[in-house]
């Protein structure tokens, strides 16, 4: 493997309790960009694993056991594990959608792998963009984008609004996310076109509304 084409591979990371959803994920990803470079079956093994290697992508079953997948990738979060996270689910439930949205996690798929195209996922979310599976009912679809019909916000600007809703200024926040002022105004003007927002208070007000942060 030549260096440019082995700077282009991702890694990813398994996590789920029915070894028989990991062996079919691989599968997906095989030939793929992406390298699997660790599986876990439980809460603590995803723990542990994720301190030695932490990979770009952590795709997460809903249901670990007792454990759920937000309370999990809170966690994650609190041990300052950047790696993005993507739940994969058998159940279209909007409330559980809405759980893992509002935990931050960049995607929600459904686990029936046949119509999948977990690449195209995948690819998405290294964009920055928070991604549902298509074939989530409108309702869980709601639970993202309520029914404005807005453009979705990518999860840079999730991030961004989520911070100005807790009252942190544009330097403050270039600070926690190492960006730049002039950076983080911009992610904040996208926000302000996206949910035809003039001001910061109106675009938390309407976030809130529509359930986005």
């Amino acid at each position: 493997m030549t260096t440019s084409a082995a700077a282009d591979r991702r890694t990813v990371a398994l996590v789920d309790d029915h070894p028989i959803v990991i062996r079919g994920m691989r599968q997906l990803l095989w030939g793929s960009a992406y390298d699997v470079v660790w599986e876990a079956h439980d809460r603590a093994a995803c723990l542990a694993a994720v301190q030695d290697v932490m990979p770009d992508i952590i795709i997460l079953d809903l249901r670990l056991g007792q454990d759920l997948g937000p309370d999990v990738h809170r966690e994650l979060r609190a041990a300052n594990v950047t790696s993005r996270v993507v739940i994969l689910t058998g159940h279209d439930d909007p409330d559980l959608v809405r759980g893992c949205l509002e935990a931050g996690v960049s995607g929600v798929l459904l686990k029936d792998s046949g119509d999948l195209d977990i690449v195209r996922s995948l690819d998405r979310v290294l964009r920055g963009e928070v991604v549902l599976d298509p074939r989530l009912s409108r309702s869980s679809q709601g639970a993202h984008a309520g029914d404005l019909g807005m453009e979705r916000l990518t999860m840079r600007e999730h991030e961004v609004l989520r911070m100005v809703a807790r009252g942190l200024t544009s330097r403050q926040i270039g600070e926690e996310l190492h960006l730049s002022v002039n950076t983080v105004r911009s992610y904040m003007q996208a926000v302000l076109v996206k949910l035809d927002a003039h001001t910061r208070t109106e675009a938390i007000s309407i976030a809130r509304r529509e359930r986005l942060i």
